[in-house]
C-alpha cells in the first residue's frame, strides 16, 4: 500500500530556533572581530615602530655614552651583590661560641671551614658533668645542626680532654 498524501512535518520549537539564530549571529561576530583586532593589532606594531624611531633619533651620543656608563656600573653593582651574598662573617662564630661556652669548658683549639660549615673544636673540661653540660648547651642552638663527639680522654692534670665536631647553620655565618 502506497500512501499519496503526505505526512505533515514537524514545526521546529521556538527556543530551538532562537539558539539557532542567536548561535549562527554569535558565529559571525567572532569572526569579524577576529578580522577587527588583527586590523588593531597590525596599526598598533606600526604605532610602536614609529615610537622606537622617534626614540632613537632623539638619543644624542652623550645619552647613548651615559647609558653604556650606566648599564656598566648596573653590572658592577650585580658583581658586588653577588660576592657580598656569597660573604661569610666568620666572627660571628666566635661571638656566639664566647655566648654558648659553659664556664668549666676551655676551647683550646678550633678548625673552622665556612665553606662547608664545619667547626672541629678542641678543649678541656673540668669534669665529664661539665662537657655534658656544653653539649647539651649547643645542642639547644637552632644554628647548629649536628654535633659529634668524636675523641674523649682524661687530661694530665685530670680533667677531660674532648673533640667536638659540629656543622652549623648557613644563617650562623652570613650578614
Amino acid at each position: 500500500m502506497v500512501e499519496i498524501i503526505p505526512k505533515p512535518i514537524e514545526k521546529v520549537p521556538f527556543w530551538q530556533q532562537i539558539l539557532f539564530y542567536f548561535s549562527i549571529s554569535l558565529l559571525v561576530i567572532v569572526i569579524i572581530s577576529y578580522f577587527v583586532l588583527g586590523a588593531f593589532q597590525k596599526k598598533s606594531e606600526i604605532y610602536l615602530q614609529n615610537l622606537d624611531e622617534k626614540i632613537s633619533q632623539a638619543k644624542t651620543p652623550e645619552i647613548i655614552a651615559l647609558e653604556k656608563e650606566v648599564l656598566s656600573w648596573q653590572r658592577k653593582i650585580k658583581d658586588f651583590a653577588k660576592v657580598f651574598d656569597q660573604h661569610k662573617l666568620n666572627s660571628k662564630f666566635f661571638q656566639f661560641l664566647e655566648e654558648k661556652t659553659y664556664p668549666k669548658v676551655f676551647f683550646s683549639k678550633i678548625d673552622l671551614n665556612s665553606q662547608n660549615l664545619e667547626v672541629i673544636l678542641s678543649g678541656q673540661a673540668d669534669s665529664f658533668q661539665s662537657l655534658g653540660y656544653q653539649i647539651q648547651i649547643l645542642e639547644k642552638e637552632p644554628l647548629i645542626k649536628k654535633i659529634n663527639l668524636s675523641k674523649i680522654s682524661i687530661g694530665k692534670e685530670g680533667g677531660v680532654e674532648f673533640t667536638l665536631e659540629i656543622n652549623l647553620d648557613s644563617k650562623m655565618l652570613s650578614w
